[in-house]
């Protein structure tokens, strides 16, 4: 027994069998602190019952301590279970393990630094100003709901401001539309940096401050791209940095008030990370790959794909090492450790948000086909920044497409996405061509091929900005395909000067082909939410007592709850009369703000609301805000009073 007990390897693996011990004893004692959960249990089910009998669901706020209990004890058993195998998981380096090759390359030059500098100005410059556009509807409900202070309406008719509790912002999951590590970082940067004021002309929040993470994620994409390709030995960054900062994504979801920018920025830098932690063996790479994965996922659950998909790029390079080779197998241990803190992070931290993810996959709300159109309009958006056929809004003068934007020298059109295909196509070549890349296709196509299998097996149709977190690998293939063309030919002959003057070309076109999304996005709100309140509000600060002083809105569907949480919501045709009997009692002119008309008028449920709406003797069309997405255009409806 003694010999059996000597033969484990206490001493080498000693740092992580500490961490797992004082890491256990940590999980017990907040055990022991929680206590009991039997009566949050018997609470959540009474909840449970009611909101059945109701038709609903309970609120995700009480689902909170019971499953971070469940989190918990699920996290007792994988950390002691760790701890039992961590003196075999816990094997220090040798001198004589050879891991990875460190791809040889000089140092970044200093003209390299300041074309990245310049770069990241450049961005900022062109991406700041939307930083102050109205947000359109996911950032607009994300923030209402989950960020900023509740506004609800009294029986008297009041409008009461109370502080939004951190219980919701951390764990409401009861829609995806909650990114919950961008709500945090948010909530924080307008929490600190927004001053709160009752003046009828103060802004109830700051667009900026809530796009402001986001906005500091996508201007550090920039040199977390270049170091990442670096550390794979991908040197000719510039010549896929630039196609990524033209890309029309880049404007959008560099700024965007969601997660899918921390996603971009935290996929390349954790590819950055896999490639140290595969080069050198050490624990802080592959502490921080594991931290990383769970910043993704956290950021938003689209984050699984690249984690996954990274994850199979580590098995592929681990594999490549060979399986006699001692340091594959202490990467292979490494690896498994990273992976566990990714799981033991979830499980503790998210296992609330669970039982709510449950609950809206078994809606089906976005069940549907990958039909021939979506192929076509996903792929131009992913490559393209922009679907390949317009939506049926003819009358929107923002609205854009490949087939729009082609009608302007349409040969230069399909030159340039031909060559920027080619370009793709020789990554790819380039990638398989190093032993020491191929692993990487697994991170740049099998990101989005996970996504789509996931999607065609649940029988969901992703939106195609489901792409987005998948810019970076598209464009390190460009890099590495820019890289083999200029290496093919003899430095400082015509041939080389062709190829880079070809590249050149190619960028060039890229700029041409993207320039109306990329400008539109730049230039115009993508739902013109705030200016569609504004049109009928003097007052929109609800921490005013003045809002509903003199005017009255309502809405349907869409609705603008964090420009106008003053409005009043229905669902029928009696509730909509019965509001509008109320304006003719207190002579308030009363507004209907819709979003997304023409897909209402399409509805059963809303189309006899619908035909209120277009009767000329009852309402007249005050204005329309046209939007940059097909959902997006609003229409404000002005009520003459006195309806039949």
């Amino acid at each position: 027994m003694r010999s059996l007990f000597a033969r484990i390897p206490f001493r080498e693996s000693l740092p992580l069998i500490i961490t797992c011990l004082v890491v256990l004893l940590g999980l017990l004692a907040l055990k022991e602190g929680m206590g009991s959960q039997d009566k949050a249990e018997k609470r959540l089910q009474r909840l449970q019952e009611k909101a059945r009998a109701d038709g609903g669901s309970a609120a995700p706020e009480a689902y909170v301590p019971v499953w971070l209990y469940k989190g918990l004890k699920v996290n007792l058993v994988i950390v002691g279970a760790l701890l039992l195998a961590s003196p075999w998981l816990g094997k220090r380096r040798t001198p004589d393990m050879k891991f990875t090759p460190s791809p040889e390359q000089p140092s970044l030059g200093k003209g390299e630094i300041i074309a990245c500098i310049l770069l990241m100005g450049l961005a900022a410059w062109h991406n700041q100003p939307r930083l102050f556009h109205s947000m359109w509807g996911d950032e607009e409900f994300n923030a209402s709901r989950f960020i900023l202070d509740r506004v609800d309406r009294q029986p008297d008719g009041s409008l009461k401001v109370t502080p939004r509790e951190w219980t919701t912002t951390l764990w409401n999951m009861r829609k995806p539309t909650n990114h919950l590590g961008y709500s945090v970082f948010a909530r924080l940067s307008h929490d600190t940096f927004f001053q709160k004021s009752t003046e009828p002309g103060a802004a109830w929040f700051s667009e900026a401050l809530l796009r402001a993470p986001v906005f500091v994620a996508g201007l550090l994409l920039i040199p977390a791209f270049i170091w990442a390709l670096r550390v794979w030995g991908i040197r000719a960054w510039w010549w896929g940095l630039p196609l990524l900062l033209l890309h029309p994504w880049f404007t959008r979801f560099g700024v965007d008030g969601r997660g899918y920018g921390f996603i971009m920025l935290s996929a390349t830098l954790m590819l950055g990370v896999l490639g140290r932690a595969l080069q050198t063996g050490r624990w802080t790479w592959w502490v921080l790959f594991g931290l990383g994965n769970f910043f993704m996922i956290w950021s938003n659950l689209q984050g699984v794909y690249p984690v996954v998909a990274l994850n199979f790029t580590a098995m592929f390079c681990l594999l490549q090492l060979g399986l006699k080779n001692p340091s594959m197998w202490l990467l292979a241990r490494r690896w498994f450790v990273a992976n566990m803190l990714t799981l033991v992070i979830m499980v503790g931290w998210l296992a609330p948000c669970l039982p709510q993810l449950q609950e809206f996959m078994a809606k089906g709300e976005i069940h549907g086909t990958l039909d021939a159109r979506f192929w076509q309009d996903s792929l131009s958006a992913w490559l393209f920044g922009q679907p390949f056929q317009p939506w049926d809004e003819p009358e929107n003068p923002y609205r854009y497409a490949w087939q729009i934007s082609a009608q302007t020298l349409p040969v230069l059109h399909w030159v340039g996405a031909a060559l920027f295909i080619v370009l793709l196509g020789v990554g790819y070549i380039s990638l398989f061509a190093k032993s020491a890349n191929r692993s990487l296709f697994l991170f740049t196509v099998g990101a989005p091929a996970l996504m789509l299998l996931h999607m065609m097996l649940s029988k969901n149709r992703p939106y195609d900005w489901y792409f987005s977190p998948f810019i970076p690998g598209l464009f390190l293939m460009a890099a590495a395909g820019g890289g083999l063309l200029t290496e093919l030919t003899p430095a400082r002959s015509p041939a080389r000067a062709a190829v880079q003057a070809a590249l050149v070309i190619t960028i060039a076109l890229f700029a041409f082909i993207t320039r109306q999304p990329r400008s539109l996005l730049r230039d115009h709100a993508i739902e013109p939410s705030r200016e569609a309140v504004a049109s009928y509000r003097a007052v929109m600060n609800p921490r005013n007592p003045d809002i509903d002083k003199g005017v009255m809105s309502g809405a349907f569907r869409m609705y603008t709850e964090g420009y106008d949480p003053a409005q009043y919501r229905f669902d029928t045709v009696e509730q909509f009369r019965k509001l509008m009997a109320d304006s003719d009692q207190s002579g308030r002119p009363f507004y209907i703000n819709v979003g997304f008309l023409r897909f209402l008028q399409a509805q059963p449920t809303t189309k006899p609301i619908c035909d209120i709406l277009g009767d000329p003797a009852i309402f007249e069309l005050k204005s329309v805000h046209y939007g940059l997405l097909h959902p997006t255009t609003r229409h404000v409806f002005l009520y003459k009073g006195k309806s039949p």
